[in-house]
């Protein structure tokens, strides 16, 4: 990456005799101590632009290496990258070692950095303008460093999406456990261990499908469903699985309604002790719900504030599905529920 000069200055330091006086090194230039911050020597580095890593003090002495000044050059020329010492430049991902230098390429020795001015093969270093033969000749051939910038972030891989094929076959399985949708399941014993058989056949459906779609949340939001289903046949660990997969499903697709109504729901089917969470994921489906599954949602806020002794909230959130469905018998029977219960 050629680097053009011409147009940047060139500073050299105060003579390293003068035990007081010390630079500022920053983007916008050198600075004298005795200019700027009044500080004394032995100080300098407990002040707040020091610490935070946008400026830094030094002597002459200190630069002998003439790291700081290349950093100041090539922050000039507009390459910002932290602060290096000469000693670290080899093992610096911003900096590739080339063979041939052009214009801006670093001359790297043991104990020295400097820029490759090109013209003449002369270089800037922080004691003025040297040439290159002349370090040379005391230092031995120079190893030449070139910034490449950052190193690039390798792209997270991209994760492949759940075919329309496999969602199927995971409605499928769900469809096959209607009757395990509601907590506690109206089945009588035969058709609980039925459910039961269907349910350990539908977890396997699932999970395969998983192993191959990780994080995709349409899926993953259909295997919480059926580890609930699981929970409501009182399945062993089948309640942990089903939050597990639904918070999940919330991370990967925060604005869809259907992992936060899944959860609420799981919550109220626990009881009274999980209402406080349930009333969040409810409250959290309304901001993102369809006007098809508000009934769903306000059903569940209800029932949520209901279990918490805010009956005169659930009240008002049953009315508003009636006010929706004035017909739904449900509805209005759960109403009554919650009025008695204040009486």
């Amino acid at each position: 990456m050629r680097i053009m000069l011409a147009a940047v200055m060139v500073f050299t330091l105060a003579s390293p005799s003068f035990a007081a006086s010390f630079h500022w090194v920053d983007r916008q230039g050198f600075h004298s101590a005795d200019q700027v911050t009044k500080v004394p020597l032995a100080h300098r580095k407990d002040l707040p632009m020091v610490k935070n890593g946008a400026s830094f003090p030094f002597t002459g002495e200190e630069d002998r290496d003439g790291a700081m000044y290349v950093w100041f050059i090539l922050g000039q020329a507009g390459f910002d990258y932290p602060f290096i010492r000469g000693k670290d430049f080899p093992g610096s991902p911003l900096f590739k070692r080339v063979g041939e230098p052009q214009e801006g390429d670093i001359a790297w020795w043991q104990g020295l950095v400097a820029i490759y001015r090109g013209e003449g093969a002369r270089l800037l270093t922080a004691r003025g303008e040297l040439r290159l033969k002349e370090i040379e000749k005391k230092r031995g051939k120079a190893s030449w460093y070139r910034y490449a910038g950052p190193p690039r972030k390798s792209k997270a891989p991209t994760l492949e999406k759940a075919s329309q094929g496999a969602l199927r076959r995971a409605d499928e399985a769900l469809l096959r456990l209607d009757g395990a949708a509601s907590f506690p399941p109206e089945v009588d014993d035969a058709e609980r261990d039925l459910l039961r058989k269907e349910w350990q056949k539908a977890v396997a459906t699932l999970e395969a499908l998983r192993k191959r779609y990780p994080d995709d949340p349409q899926l993953l939001r259909r295997i919480g469903a059926c580890y609930r289903r699981g929970y409501n046949l009182g399945m062993p660990r089948a309640w942990e699985r089903a939050e597990a997969y639904l918070l999940r499903t919330e991370e990967l697709a925060p604005e869809a309604p259907e992992a936060y109504i899944s959860l609420g729901i799981l919550y109220s089917d626990t009881g009274p002790d999980h209402a406080g969470p349930a009333e969040k994921q409810f409250r959290k489906a309304l901001l993102h719900a369809r006007k098809e599954q508000l009934a769903q949602v306000w059903w569940g806020l209800a029932v949520a504030l209901y279990y918490q002794g805010k009956v005169r909230d659930a009240v008002a959130t049953i009315d508003r599905l009636i006010a929706l469905n004035p017909d739904d018998a449900r509805a209005r029977k759960l109403r009554e529920r919650f009025l008695t219960s204040e009486r």
